[in-house]
């Protein structure tokens, strides 16, 4: 199979695969910036972006949901989850953390659980891995995609870390 490109683009790049063929990445658009995209029943799709940003999908899982980047510039980035055509930014989907941001979100499973990495607000540049935990009591709607209480952090212990 060939993988298609967004209209305008030289390139794509797939990233992650489901159980049901389905294709994320990224996908040059109009020639310069890089566009997240969904290969699904022969159909290349643009996720679209958070801010019109350069964007790219990393993992999809068989329920349809996509985590990845949006990068504000080439030094800052912003992890999101695309849900039901929807993109949010993640750190808007959690409780705020004044000691740092959810830069890249990995991969995903099929519980909804999403690894992403966490940048330090200290100037340090430091970084960690974060596993997030959605909230068993709240399915994604409208009124959910504001609320902090959509999802919860925890860190992977020293002992399981891979």
């Amino acid at each position: 199979m060939i993988l298609a490109r967004l209209r305008g683009g030289l390139r794509s790049r797939a990233l992650g695969l489901n159980d049901s063929g389905d294709i994320v990445g990224f996908s040059e658009a109009d020639g310069v910036e890089t566009h997240a995209f969904l290969y699904a029943n022969g159909r290349m799709q643009d996720l679209g972006s958070l801010r019109n940003d350069p964007v790219r999908a990393n993992a999809i899982n068989d329920c349809g949901q996509i985590v990845g980047a949006s990068a504000v510039n080439a030094f800052v980035r912003h992890a999101y989850l695309w849900e039901k055509g929807e993109m949010q930014g993640l750190n808007r989907l959690i409780a705020p953390d004044p000691t740092g941001h959810l830069e890249e979100a990995f991969d995903i499973n099929d519980q909804g659980q999403i690894i992403c990495l966490q940048i330090h607000a200290t100037g340090s540049r430091e970084r960690r891995l974060i596993l997030l935990n959605p909230r068993e009591a709240a399915p994604f709607s409208s009124e959910l995609k504001r609320s902090p209480e959509r999802m919860h952090r925890s860190e992977p212990r020293p002992e399981e870390a891979v």
